[in-house]
């Protein structure tokens, strides 16, 4: 990966670009030693998502009512109430809560609620914290609820609208753009309440994922990608009509107060969205190393362990621990 794209800051220099006139968290993602390797255009903060139906057969408030409320308390009190299991079966037809338990970014959100993270630095990260305090909670708060049968055991965001799963915490608003959720352009299948994350023991913060437009360092043609690049990332117009056809923010700051009336028809609480995206408590939503694969291959090997109810979350993250310090010790060598 060393030195295949180019580095943009002279560029941005050159032409005056003000990185001010961008979402910050977005700009961070994709700065490397010194080097401005992606310019950011769109992205999305992980927020939770219901199902206002199933809050309301259940006698619930909803996740957005509750405000500072909604807590992982407040998630696990729903979820009992929203898991429905028929007299005689032994798998629910309605799920409480969605989990994706491979993940670290995503399941590192409840990491950073404790007030703590998997990484020293998410963005070439040098040390390992998988078996802090802070990460055994969160993965213990997640486990207690899937091995009390609460939890979807799939990732599939469409059961939001099949009414098999009552809250979805992991998704962004990619979700908006997918068939089931918005068959006719411009109108959700159904309404789609959007909420902060919950509170965990520290605070509600999530993580932002930034998307990016590179150039090739070896490129022929990099003036001409970097012409390309202003047409498409830096201007309002533009960014607010790729926002209405993905559903994903605008990086450009200008564009974000139209981001809510873009959104389709049927989305509940719009605003809430970029509420969470310019928290100070949200965080970098990556992983970027040159060992990350291996990485995310131990990790999805042993999360999947405690899913499964094989192992246990500290025994899983013990393991996760002592394989990434040898991954990240590779690179020093």
């Amino acid at each position: 990966m060393k030195g295949m794209f180019l580095d943009l800051n002279p560029l941005v220099e050159r032409d005056k670009i003000n990185l001010r006139d961008f979402i910050p968290i977005s700009i961070r993602t994709y700065q490397w030693s010194g080097k401005m390797w992606g310019f950011p255009y769109s992205g999305y903060p992980f927020m939770t998502f219901y199902n206002p139906q199933l809050f309301e057969e259940a006698g619930l408030v909803s996740p957005y009512a509750l405000g500072d409320d909604w807590t992982w308390d407040a998630v696990a009190q729903a979820a009992r109430r929203l898991t429905i299991l028929k007299s005689g079966e032994t798998t629910p037809i309605q799920y409480g809560v969605q989990f994706v338990w491979y993940d670290p970014v995503r399941l590192g959100i409840w990491v950073h609620q404790s007030g703590g993270g998997f990484f020293d630095n998410p963005i070439d990260p040098k040390q390992a914290k998988f078996t802090s305090p802070e990460a055994i909670r969160a993965i213990t708060w997640v486990n207690d609820l899937t091995q009390a049968g609460l939890t979807s055991p799939t990732n599939n965001y469409d059961e939001l609208i099949t009414n098999t799963t009552a809250i979805i915490l992991h998704g962004g608003t990619y979700v908006f753009g997918r068939q089931a959720f918005q068959p006719t352009p411009g109108q959700l299948s159904m309404p789609v309440g959007v909420a902060r994350m919950p509170r965990g023991p520290v605070h509600n913060g999530t993580f932002f994922i930034s998307d990016a437009w590179m150039i090739t360092a070896t490129s022929k043609s990099q003036e001409a990608a970097w012409k390309w690049l202003k047409f498409i990332g830096m201007d309002a117009e533009r960014a607010r009509r790729f926002a209405q056809l993905t559903g994903r923010l605008p990086t450009l700051i200008r564009a974000l107060p139209d981001y809510v009336n873009l959104l389709p028809k049927g989305v509940l609480n719009g605003h809430t969205i970029v509420d969470a995206t310019l928290a100070a408590n949200t965080g970098v939503g990556v992983l970027l190393s040159p060992v990350a694969k291996d990485i995310r291959a131990s990790f999805r090997t042993h999360m999947e362990n405690v899913r499964q109810g094989t192992d246990s979350p500290e025994g899983a993250l013990a393991k996760i621990q002592e394989e990434v310090t040898v991954q990240l010790a590779r690179l020093l060598q």
